[in-house]
């Protein structure tokens, strides 16, 4: 928890220096889990998001999600807390992002047996990965910009783990 609060500090004393260049919103994204099996399973995301461009094609930006795994042959639901720290590059034509994440157990719901859904049975208290994404914003007003993406993120679960969503973002300029 402490962790998560000095990223959160981190991030938000980085906007200090500049307002007209930080932007904060909300974020939700759909996707699909495959592992080295090729099964896939279905997660959702939601959560907060700060984003400072310090310059003209790059900026700097993180999340904090409720992050859900949920399993196809089984009422199951792993939740998690993640946080993603992500660098993008901003053209004209489309944004990209590096991004690493952290994401802490939060709860499970519903009975699990693992060998009934998955060869996926490493979903532990603490996961971690890098990611890749492609967006692109659209000025909704001069202060509201809506920015949907792709991305493509690996994760430490089972060590082969694959997760491709599409999301969407609502941000507000400062």
């Amino acid at each position: 928890m402490k962790i998560k609060i000095i990223i959160i500090g981190l991030l938000m004393s980085i906007c200090i220096y500049s307002q007209k260049s930080t932007m904060i919103g909300v974020y939700q994204s759909n996707g699909l889990v495959s592992d080295f099996n090729a099964y896939y399973d279905a997660t959702n995301s939601f959560g907060i998001c700060i984003e400072y461009k310090f310059s003209k094609h790059w900026g700097v930006g993180g999340n904090v999600n409720l992050h859900n795994y949920n399993f196809n042959n089984a009422n199951t639901n792993f939740m998690y807390s993640t946080i993603p720290i992500y660098i993008k590059y901003y053209s004209s034509f489309l944004n990209i992002s590096a991004l690493m994440f952290a994401e802490s157990y939060v709860n499970k719901k519903g009975n699990i047996i693992f060998s009934d859904i998955s060869p996926l049975n490493n979903f532990g208290d603490f996961n971690y990965g890098l990611g890749l994404s492609i967006s692109k914003q659209f000025n909704l007003t001069k202060k509201i910009i809506f920015e949907p993406d792709i991305k493509l993120i690996s994760n430490s679960i089972d060590g082969l783990n694959t997760e491709l969503s599409i999301g969407i973002g609502l941000l507000y300029r400062l």
